[in-house]
């Protein structure tokens, strides 16, 4: 703190989001290691029950374990492909009248900018021509 009455730039009201540009650094790494951590011991335990299950001869079990390490590779993949595509994906655009269809609640606010908006944060933001939307939201 430099003074009494002063805050901080990067300080926030309780209850509000940060984007990952305010994220500190150690809080990104911790995240990112405790997922590679689970991960890796998933991954090993697997391998350990594989193992056993071929010393024991259980065939309808290893068939099954084998399966299962088949199903969360391709899991692996479906969300390493959704990473890759998220920005082509995101900007597809759709007229806004569809885009403010089957909100998830019936209360919810419109949440997309108006045609008449004339914000440069928001030009900038988004790329679809008047009367559009992206379909997906990059951020």
């Amino acid at each position: 703190m430099t003074g009494k009455g002063e805050t901080n730039q990067y300080s926030t009201e309780i209850g509000a989001v940060r984007s990952l540009q305010e994220t500190p650094t150690w809080a990104l790494a911790t995240v990112c290691f405790f997922f590679i951590a689970v991960s890796i011991f998933i991954e090993r335990l697997i391998n350990l029950l594989s193992n056993r299950l071929k010393k024991n001869r259980y065939t309808s079990l290893l068939e099954a374990v084998e399966k299962l390490r088949s199903v969360l590779m391709v899991l692996g993949f479906m969300s390493l492909m959704l990473n890759v595509i998220e920005g082509q994906v995101s900007k597809i655009c759709i007229p806004t009248k569809y885009a403010n269809r089957m909100l998830p609640c019936s209360g919810t606010k419109t949440l997309l900018y108006h045609e008449d908006d004339d914000d440069p944060d928001n030009i900038l933001s988004h790329h679809c021509s008047k009367g559009k939307t992206p379909l997906i939201s990059q951020e």
